[in-house]
């Protein structure tokens, strides 16, 4: 038979080939394999949706890192970046080995879905940078759900961020994806891919060195420093669909303890000295401790809260629970503390135990009311009827003509002061109870455009527009003091005065309050004025809690628990040395932390990570005492412990009342008609 009449065999070796003849056979089937695997068309396109990729995620990490203060050097934002490196490595080799295993049809299927993830990649790094611009956190599952529950306010929040000119990057960022399809088939190219396709080793060769190189990159590139927030690694892509897992809440594996409760039994009787005076509560937002006058004299943040403060009682070191205003409203406002997470559970209607403040005071003969000029997030009227409060006004249902936007939630102060006064006016001689939430001081940090801004010397432009908000909400306090002298209430009335949490502006690597359990964001403002019902003045001294306040107001009004007790304890009384408190960021699975004596314990329980600080020598917390190597892996194994039992309890207590609601409501339903 002659050669040609072999047919499809015709390249077969016979027995006894020589190792040159196998040698030659293996190249013929690589080159035939490469041609196949490695379509020119289809790697030109992978590779144009990888650089338009990788570029954007190293820009918007590099503006993240310096919001944060975190950029330290021109590879940070690479190291950040790592991970979005070796996934787009990766995933271009799986995409371009599908391409494939069939025909033309099929390669372009693989390419079109591979531009799909590449553009849904980019959206979410992108929103992912505006959340982190303004909560400090990045874009994840629980912050997917948060939205779809308070839509019109996060839509708010992430356009604030969304400039004209950053929306029309992003928007040629998304016509270069849909160009790089094209470009293949542009005649210069067509000709120049034409001429390649005579070496389809050398091609292959070359695009998978280049992914090569960036899975070793990936996996190589060092990580940032410890003190870098663990949002600016985030894949947000991944975690959307899955790395943050968000699952329903577990049932407690242990019992509760009775102590542990935080719906026990409590009954008040009134002291037979007791005055009843009007309290008022001013929650002034996001007050870190160390921008204000009264803790550092001449900064020039709050004159009148300083001018006050030598006739008050001014709380030494005062704590927040969770860095999150609803969170910090239970735990002030109710006593106890709040779910731990990002779902709002504190305002399902009913929810709470009817122990709250508000409603321990209605049972004492007490108005009540709360005003804030912000909009219903987190349906804050709902949860102000579940605290117990009788009345509540917001931006919905103030008259706001007039009163200047300070920020997207909404008003300037002054647009609940006249409403709220009318109401102190139709007391009748009734003792009241009022409280202010304000708004200026939260991100963005706006003050009216009348009002006259003063550079305080920073360097940052951000906390500058802070410090200014600080001092006209400072000026809204003179204004209701103001107020209650000339309707001569003020010899019977105390005001409380405190922040909800604190406020970061990168001191840790981290701006914003959700997730800083440092003192930035936990120590707070607090201080108590009553000349006329307090006869003390002076320092509260021991570790205090924002738990104490619904104590300390029981304690103002004359009311003793006779039954069952509180889990804080009124400022006017002393407390143990070897107190803990417990903080949680706004999700428990991100950031948990104890404070006892002197140190501060911080851990990340998905990340493995801590941090040891010593507040009496170190206030500022710039020595981490884990870095430094002296704390013992058995006393932080033992911390974690106790913060992640502190935490299970807390959220299995809202399990057990979510699941009592449920069943009150089926029983309902079941009832005959």
């Amino acid at each position: 038979m002659k050669p040609e009449d072999k047919g499809p065999f015709a390249d077969k070796a016979p027995a006894g080939q020589s190792a040159d003849g196998r040698r030659k056979r293996i190249r013929g089937l690589f080159r035939l394999g490469a041609a196949k695997f490695a379509s020119l068309p289809t790697v030109v396109v992978v590779l144009l949706l990888d650089a338009i990729y990788l570029v954007e995620n190293v820009i918007l990490r590099t503006l993240m890192l310096k919001q944060a203060g975190s950029l330290h050097s021109v590879l940070d934002p690479f190291k950040a970046a790592k991970h979005e490196i070796l996934w787009v490595a990766v995933f271009s080799i799986v995409f371009i080995a599908l391409g494939s295993l069939g025909g033309r049809f099929f390669r372009r299927l693989a390419v079109a879905f591979y531009g799909a993830l590449i553009l849904i990649s980019m959206l979410s790094i992108f929103i992912h940078f505006a959340l982190f611009a303004v909560t400090g956190t990045g874009l994840t599952t629980d912050y997917i759900l948060h939205w779809l529950s308070n839509t019109a306010d996060v839509n708010r929040m992430i356009a604030e961020k969304m400039k004209p000119g950053t929306v029309i990057i992003f928007l040629i960022q998304i016509a270069l994806v849909f160009l790089a399809f094209k470009v293949p088939k542009l005649r210069f190219v067509r000709a120049r891919l034409a001429l390649a396709s005579d070496e389809p080793k050398r091609r292959a060769a070359a695009w998978l060195l280049i992914l090569l190189a960036l899975v070793v990159v990936g996996i190589f590139l060092p990580p940032l420093g410890v003190d870098v927030n663990d949002a600016l690694y985030a894949v947000p892509v991944f975690d959307v669909f899955g790395t943050i897992v968000k699952g329903a809440e577990e049932p407690l594996s242990f019992e509760m303890k009775p102590e542990e409760k935080l719906d026990a039994p409590i009954r008040l009787a009134l002291r037979p000295d007791a005055r009843r005076p009007n309290v008022v509560i001013i929650l002034f937002e996001s007050l870190c401790w160390k921008y204000s006058d009264v803790y550092n004299p001449g900064i020039g943040t709050t004159p009148f809260l300083k001018e006050i403060a030598g006739e008050s009682l001014v709380v030494e070191k005062f704590y927040s629970v969770v860095p999150h205003t609803t969170k910090a409203m239970v735990a002030i406002l109710g006593g106890f503390y709040p779910f731990l997470g990002m779902d709002a559970d504190e305002v399902i209607p009913g929810i709470l135990p009817k122990r709250c403040l508000p409603h321990l005071l209605r049972e004492a003969g007490y108005r009540t009311a709360f005003f804030q000029t912000a909009s219903n997030y987190e349906d804050r009227a709902q949860l102000t009827a579940n605290l117990g409060y009788e009345t509540y006004r917001g931006l919905e249902n103030l008259p706001c003509e007039g009163f200047a936007d300070v920020n997207y939630f909404g008003k300037e102060e002054g647009a609940m002061l006249g409403p709220s006064l009318e109401w102190v006016d139709a007391a009748g001689g009734q003792p009241f109870f009022l409280t202010y939430l304000t708004l200026s001081t939260h991100h963005n940090y706006g003050v009216p455009p009348d009002f006259p801004e003063k550079d305080y010397g920073t360097a940052d432009p951000i906390l500058n527009r802070y410090l200014n908000a600080m001092r006209f909400t400072d000026g809204f306090i003179r204004q209701v003091f103001s107020e209650f002298e000339k309707r001569g209430l003020m010899k019977n009335t105390v005001f409380i005065i405190l922040g909800d949490h604190g406020e970061a502006f990168g001191e840790h690597g981290l701006r914003g309050h959700n997730f800083t359990m440092w003192e930035e964001g936990m120590r707070i403002l607090g201080m108590v004025y009553g000349p006329g019902i307090i006869s003390k003045k002076g320092k509260i001294r021991g570790l205090r809690s924002t738990l104490d306040i619904t104590p300390t107001v029981c304690d103002i009004a004359g009311l003793e628990p006779v039954e069952g007790g509180f889990i804080g304890r009124s400022l006017f009384k002393s407390v143990p040395d070897a107190r803990k408190l417990y903080f949680s960021g706004w999700s428990k699975n991100r950031v948990l932390a104890i404070k006892e004596r002197n140190f501060k314990y911080i851990a990340w329980p998905l990340l493995g990570r801590f941090e040891v600080y010593r507040n009496d020598s170190d206030p500022h917390e710039k020595t981490d005492l884990v870095k430094a190597g002296l704390v013992p892996g058995i006393v932080l194994r033992s911390r974690l412990d106790e913060m992640i039992r502190w935490a299970a309890v807390v959220n299995g207590q809202y399990l057990k009342w979510k699941e009592a609601l449920e069943a009150a409501a089926l029983a309902e339903a079941e009832k005959p008609k």
